[in-house]
Formats: C-alpha cells, sequence, structure tokens
C-alpha cells in the first residue's frame, strides 16, 4: 500500500508512513484497489490518474492510496495488521483488499472512499473517466466539509 500525494513527482511513502499519516491527519481517503494482471487497473492508471485537475484536487482534498490486491506483503492499515491469505495454488488475495471490497467477490479495478474516520462511504468496481471521479470527489468533499471553497467557486 502507498499513500501517494499525486503530484507531477509523486513522494511515496512506506504503508507504516501512511498509516501514521491517516491517524493524524482529517481529510478523506481513496484507495485505489489494482491487481498487476488487470488491464483495466493499467487503464485506469495510465489514463484517470495522470490528469492534471483530477490529480490537484486529490492532493488538496483527500489522501490517495494503491492498494495491490495480491500484495503479500503484511500492511499495518488504521492500527491493525492485514496479511496475504492464499486462495489456491498460486493465487490469493490480501486480507486488505478484501476488507476493503466488503470480503465480498472481487472486482478490479476497485475504488473505496472513506471518511476522515475511516469509516466507509462506498465503492465502486469499474473503471471511472478522470471527469467522472472529480465530479464524485467534489460531491464528496461538498459532503464531507462544507466549508472549503471547490476549485472555481471561490
Amino acid at each position: 500500500m502507498l499513500l501517494i500525494p499525486l503530484q507531477p513527482a509523486a513522494q511515496l511513502r512506506t504503508p507504516e508512513k501512511a498509516d501514521s499519516v491517516l491517524q493524524r491527519q482529517s481529510k478523506p481517503v481513496v484507495i485505489f484497489v489494482y491487481t498487476d494482471w488487470c488491464r483495466y487497473c493499467r487503464l485506469m492508471e495510465e489514463t484517470t490518474f495522470k490528469d492534471p485537475d483530477l490529480i490537484a484536487f486529490l492532493h488538496r482534498y483527500f489522501y490517495f492510496l494503491k492498494v495491490n490486491a495480491e500484495e503479500k506483503r503484511p500492511i499495518r492499515f488504521m492500527g491493525r495488521m492485514y496479511y496475504y491469505r492464499p486462495t489456491g495454488a498460486g493465487t490469493g488475495i490480501h486480507e486488505l483488499a478484501a476488507f476493503l471490497l466488503g470480503n465480498k467477490p472481487a472486482g478490479y479495478p476497485a475504488l473505496v472512499f472513506l471518511s476522515p474516520g475511516a469509516n466507509l462511504l462506498f465503492r465502486v468496481n469499474t473503471v471511472i473517466t478522470p471527469e467522472d471521479l472529480l465530479r464524485l470527489l467534489a460531491a464528496i468533499h461538498k459532503t464531507e466539509n462544507q466549508s472549503q471553497p471547490l476549485p472555481g467557486n471561490r
């Protein structure tokens, strides 16, 4: 899991640092759950997450995390340890990904939206365009924090 501030030259942080930042700071969280073999996940990384307007909005109002659903290393998230769980010969799912996906059969790519207190707002299991994601994030921002103006609405 990586906490990515999503600047043009993104600075990556370790899962442990991401965990401590999330517990100290009060911003909603967007988590991109992906696998290495998912072509639609790669499509979102190459298009949606390279949009400059989306990157600027995410950086300003949210924390953005990437979680590989098949990561084999233990991950600490919100004070709890999660582990890789084999599900068959050469396959498995990370407990954190399973938790984020509601312990239901996985569909990738997935976006999970958490409140600043790490409560589930909702999840989306599909490719989403930069424009649609920006509209969705703007709605979350407006709901979660009425006091900060949206870009262009000052």
